[in-house]
């Protein structure tokens, strides 16, 4: 029996290299679609393919992208012409964003477009629009249903409804609330949207749409585009015609696109605390990550789809506004909402995105692709590979709610903000607190000193919290037992009600941790003063266990020491930049002594308040226990070089502060200058920007002030020069003339004698026997009298010596003898004859 020979099947979609054009390629959006579209279809999520598809690409960007675009790009510029057109003719794949595209110039090549009967072979269009062209679509209620609409719930809804959510309980309180009066029209109808079944719109329903006035433009040409795709050619093969799809794209986010950046900003700043958020909150807001937009579009320019109209929006659950402002703020900022009126916001540009109210569902093009039969009998294995290369895949599927993290590491990737961690330390009262908020101010990040993690550490109100609470109280009734137990007269000079003992190190340092990877410090960095003291407190601070796949953390026993031989460094957290201040103990007892009373009321470590000799001396002894040991036991400075993380140290006996400031900002900027929002350069960048503008404004006014003085001598001198040169040309032309008339007086007194009877005798000739032509009759009749003419010896000399002088215009043409005068009579007479004829 023969065996069977398994014929391989082909992959799910082949790719051909194309010339597409991209109309902006430099955009977030653009590279997202140049990246997709040069990577093979591998459909699902992975490993990303780093093979590329060689396509010819054409953008009408001034600098395309080097990084992204083939070297088989070319530019083409958008305009209104015949050679735009045919360009764009000769593409595969036309995709066209109407966010930053030429409108007049799209609008001139789809009805050049509309004009062509046939094509030879196959091309596609596609328009990226906004969902801001339904921005004003009234609403679908299910007790309206309209022609195509049925009323069973949308599929997957009833679904989603059953599945609680975090916030369902605040927005049945919101509900419950009385009604109140001069509401804002949104919440007007976010109370019909309440009372009514607001039903999502559908593809099929693109013709209802009502966009905002700005984007009417938008509609335009959907519309104009959809009517080339949608009409019949006939006798044109289904094989060769001109595909054209609008994608109406939900609001962007994501990979550092500009819409929803203030939002991101904001957040990252944590200014305000408070993100406001419009009415309730409870309007519709659909979203689509760029990246998924993107494969959106390769996917279409792949399956080609017969619908043609194809709404780009994610899946996430209940896309209300609130509900996206609070994942933001919970992820980013501090978690923190405020609820504005729109007149409140209405002028603020970057709240515009989140005033829209649209409830629509994603269109079908983003489900599997159907299975083909020629699969029914493919090996499991092979099966599943190919199942997942049908499936969309999605970047974010569920939108910004339940993406967050990984949309705030993009914010900070494409923005290139990186954390600036700082860790300080110093002997008690040298200087380093009023250094540390000096760099905490520059660096706008967060300044973390041991007296602050003590009173979060007593406001947490997690597990934590408790604990810290419970053994603060445990330390209090032992230290009343201790205070019981002392004699009366010691019992009077104590107030035993003003003592709050302070936060253990293994409390303290958990407390720690967490304001480390707080969303201020994960995303700005920190500036940490002096906590943790010690080798042995850094080290569960900074440090964590290598877990190995498949394992989880072994805990310690209580009470056994862990062995942190085999802990890695936890680059989260640890800081970047470790400076140590020296100074002598004799610099410092000095500095104190001169101190003022308030400047030594407000010193301390938390263990005791304020600052005297005797504490002094014996925060420096702890100080040098830990940073200098006699017994050669490891420093805190020895941990940071085990570490291998970059120490500075500066003498600040030998230095200024303001040079120590500079010294440090030097160091931590090492590896080049943070982007980081940093308010301070701003505030300088701003001043010096002023004082730049002030300067070029005066130069640009001195500079004025002189070229009107230039003018103004320079107008008079060409006004002078002018007048000389007028009177030297004038001088001359009197010249010429005076001399041309004493050269012609000798000819014009021989004509006079000589051939003006001759001309009077022939005139009175053509009187007597009226000839036919009186002009040829002359002519011959001076030319048979000329030889009665005798030229003189002196007349032929003159002649000679006005032949060779230049003759004005203005003069007559004095010098011409009889025979001269009867040539140009006769040449003037047939040139008369041939204009006639």
């Amino acid at each position: 029996m023969a065996e069977e020979v398994k014929v391989p099947l082909p992959p799910v979609h082949v790719e051909v290299p194309l010339t597409i054009y991209i109309n902006q390629a430099t955009t977030y959006l653009g590279k997202a679609i140049l990246k997709e579209l040069s990577r093979p279809a591998s459909g699902g999520p992975g490993p990303a393919v780093t093979e590329k598809i060689e396509h010819t690409f054409i953008t009408s960007d001034a600098a395309p992208s080097s990084e992204l675009i083939s070297n088989k790009s070319t530019y083409l510029k958008e305009s209104s012409t015949i050679e735009y057109c045919e360009k764009l003719k000769s593409c595969d794949v036309m995709v066209f964003d109407l966010s930053t595209c030429n409108h007049a110039a799209l609008e001139f090549a789809l009805k050049s477009f509309k004009m062509i009967e046939t094509w030879d072979k196959s091309r596609t269009i596609i328009l990226l629009s906004s969902v801001f062209t339904w921005a004003h679509t009234p609403s679908l209620y299910k007790k309206d249903p309209v022609e195509g609409e049925q009323e069973e719930p949308i599929e997957g809804e009833a679904k989603e409804e059953e599945q609680p959510e975090e916030d369902s309980g605040e927005e049945e309180k919101e509900e419950n609330e009385p009604e109140e009066e001069n509401k804002e029209p949104q919440e007007q109808q976010e109370e019909a949207d309440k009372k009514k079944k607001v039903l999502a719109f559908k593809e099929a329903q693109f013709y209802l749409r009502v966009p905002e006035p700005k984007y009417n433009s938008f509609k335009f040409l959907e519309t104009l585009a959809l009517s080339i795709g949608m009409s019949k050619i006939a006798g044109k093969p289904e094989d060769k015609k001109l595909n054209v799809y609008v994608l109406c794209a939900g609001i962007l986010y994501g990979n550092g696109e500009d819409t929803l950046y203030e939002y991101f900003k904001r957040a990252w700043l944590q200014n305000p605390a408070e993100l406001p958020f419009i009415g309730k909150g409870m309007n519709y807001v659909p979203t689509i990550h760029v990246v998924d937009l993107a494969r959106l579009v390769k996917r279409v320019t792949l399956i080609q789809p017969k619908i043609k109209y194809i709404i780009a929006v994610d899946r996430t659950k209940r896309p209300y506004q609130k509900k996206i402002v609070t994942a933001i703020s919970k992820a980013i900022g501090t978690g923190l909402t405020k609820t504005k009126l729109v007149s409140e916001l209405i002028k603020e540009a970057w709240m515009i995105p989140f005033q829209i109210n649209l409830k629509i569902r994603p269109s079908d093009v983003f489900k599997d692709e159907p299975t083909p039969e020629t699969e029914a009998e493919v090996e499991p294995e092979i099966a599943e590979k190919r199942a997942l290369a049908r499936k969309f895949p999605w970047h974010c599927e569920f939108g910004i709610p339940e993406n967050i993290a990984k949309l705030n590491l993009e914010f900070n990737q494409y923005r290139d903000l990186k954390p600036v961690k700082i860790f300080i330390t110093a002997p008690p009262a040298s200087g380093k607190s009023w250094l540390c908020k000096q760099l905490s101010k520059y660096y706008n990040v967060p300044y973390i000193t041991s007296t602050d993690l003590e009173a979060e550490g007593r406001a947490l109100k997690s597990d934590l919290g408790e604990e810290i609470r419970k053994k603060i109280e445990e330390d209090k009734e032992k230290k009343n037992e201790e205070y019981q137990a002392l004699p009366k007269k010691v019992q009077k000079t104590i107030d035993i009600s003003k003592y709050e003992p302070p936060i253990p190190d293994e409390f303290l340092l958990k407390v720690l941790q967490l304001k480390l990877v707080s969303n201020a410090c994960r995303n700005r960095g920190y500036v940490l003063d002096d906590y943790p003291k010690t080798y042995k407190l850094a080290q569960p601070t900074f440090l964590k266990q290598a877990k190995k796949e498949g394992e989880e953390e072994a805990a310690a026993a209580e009470g056994e020491e862990v062995n942190y031989e085999d802990y890695i460094v936890n680059p989260d957290i640890i800081p970047s930049s470790v400076i140590v201040f020296e100074a002598s103990d004799k610099y410092v007892v000095e500095r104190v002594k001169n101190m003022s009373q308030k400047e030594q009321e407000a010193g301390g470590d938390g263990k005791q308040k304020g600052y005297n000799e005797a504490e002094i001396k014996r925060r420096l002894k702890d100080y040098r226990k830990n940073n200098n040991p006699d017994d050669g036991s490891l420093s805190l400075a020895d941990f940071f070089k085990e570490k291998q993380i970059a120490t500075l140290f500066i003498n600040i006996e030998e230095r200024p502060k303001e040079i120590a400031i500079q010294q440090m900002k030097v160091f931590v900027e090492r590896n080049g200058k943070p982007k980081n929002y940093m308010t301070e350069d701003e505030e300088k960048e701003k001043e010096r920007y002023k004082l730049v503008c002030e300067e070029l404004a005066k130069t640009k006014q001195l500079k004025e002030v002189q070229r009107g003085e230039e003018e103004k001598v320079e107008g008079e001198f060409r006004i002078q020069k002018n007048s000389i040169d007028d009177k030297r040309i004038n001088k001359y032309l009197e010249q010429e003339r005076q001399g041309l008339d004493k050269l012609a007086e000798p000819i014009k007194t021989s004509i006079l004698n000589n051939i003006g009877s001759i001309l009077t005798d022939g005139i009175a000739d053509i009187c007597q026997k009226m000839p036919d032509d009186p002009v040829e009759y002359l002519a011959k009749y001076l030319f048979r009298r000329s030889l009665e003419v005798q030229n003189t010896p002196i007349l032929k000399k003159q002649l000679e010596k006005l032949w060779l002088t230049p003759v004005s215009y203005t003069h007559p043409r004095a010098h011409e003898t009889l025979r001269y005068l009867v040539c140009r009579l006769l040449l003037e007479k047939k040139n008369t004859n041939t204009r006639n004829s």
